[in-house]
């Protein structure tokens, strides 16, 4: 080896080596517990096998999962910076971000799963709706608001040219139509499943595919995220790295068993039946995007909800600092 290649063998040496100790050093306060929830339902389920394996992620840190119930619970133990990371409906972050910042996003988990069925067989597509009732679970909430957006888009105002019905919630509604009471509703996945196998009713719409031809794009809307303290994020970065490569890895996994993944739901505290789940899986459209391309989509969806109501993403469209990239 001549004194050139030497003395640039030395020098990288000396770059790369900070970098690499600096990754091997990080340590953790004694007893160090990450807590990490699930939003019980579709929103949830790409961390499945996380709660169920609890792989090691280093010595001296360990893994505490949760599932909530509902999205007020969730909000309100992240409102308490309570939980340290979360995955969540998708413009919850924005409406953290605005009322009790210290999260960032890390991830989009899951991509959008909405769908109009109907037993009425003269509902085709979006312009058979004029005229029409159409139920919705909950007004201003993601299915209601979506719909509005792309009824917008082909030049139809939802509270003139048909009747947007919310008399029932999202489990009263899947009975009514189940029961023969209302005819057409929106739905996300696992109701949709449910309905389809218990009723005449059929998958009329796709709200994702209507989305896709609107934009002139192959890629749907975010409907979840996973979202982690700003103080994991800044003092433990490898930790960071390691869970969100395993997240990524669940969620492919999830996709590719179903039912595998459908049993271990029912066994890891989600109030889902294994025979729904299963079936339901294929719809939930789970995929992981995080960086650059998550922050671009996310932006694009909140500068829509700020549009149609700016109360749904906290008064204004969340900045860059709402977002994890890692370097």
């Amino acid at each position: 080896m001549n004194k050139n290649t030497l003395t640039l063998f030395i020098l990288i040496s000396l770059i790369i080596s900070p970098l690499t100790a600096k990754g091997a050093r990080e340590e953790y306060p004694e007893n160090f517990t990450v807590k990490a929830t699930a939003l019980n339902g579709p929103t949830g389920i790409g961390m499945i096998y996380l709660f169920d394996e609890q792989p090691d992620f280093g010595e001296g840190v360990s893994v505490e999962y949760s599932v909530a119930l509902a999205p007020k619970n969730l909000m309100g133990d992240l409102a308490k910076k309570s939980i340290d990371m979360a995955v969540l409906p998708a413009n919850m972050p924005a409406l953290l971000h605005a009322k009790a910042p210290g999260y960032k996003v890390a991830a989009v988990t899951g991509m959008g799963n909405l769908y109009i069925v109907s037993r009425d067989p003269s509902i085709g597509k979006p312009s058979d709706l004029v005229g029409k009732t159409l139920f919705n679970g909950a007004k201003g909430a993601t299915p209601d608001f979506m719909t509005r957006y792309l009824l917008t888009g082909e030049g139809i105002d939802a509270d003139k040219d048909l009747y947007m019905d919310f008399s029932y919630g999202l489990p009263d509604l899947a009975k009514a139509v189940i029961g023969g009471l209302a005819d057409t509703a929106v739905f996300p996945e696992p109701y949709i499943t449910m309905i389809t196998e218990k009723s005449d009713a059929e998958i009329v719409i796709d709200l994702q595919q209507w989305w896709m031809d609107q934009k002139g794009t192959d890629e749907s809307y975010p409907l979840s995220v996973f979202v982690v303290k700003e103080e994991i994020l800044e003092s433990y970065p490898l930790f960071v790295e390691r869970f969100l490569k395993a997240y990524q890895d669940s969620i492919k996994r999830v996709t590719e068993n179903p039912s595998e993944a459908a049993l271990l739901v029912t066994e890891n505290g989600f109030t889902m039946a294994a025979d729904v789940t299963e079936k339901a899986i294929p719809r939930l459209n789970l995929k992981y995007t995080d960086g650059e391309a998550a922050r671009d989509m996310l932006t694009q969806y909140y500068g829509i909800l700020y549009e149609m109501d700016p109360a749904t993403v906290g008064g204004s469209v969340p900045g860059d600092d709402l977002y994890y990239i890692e370097k």
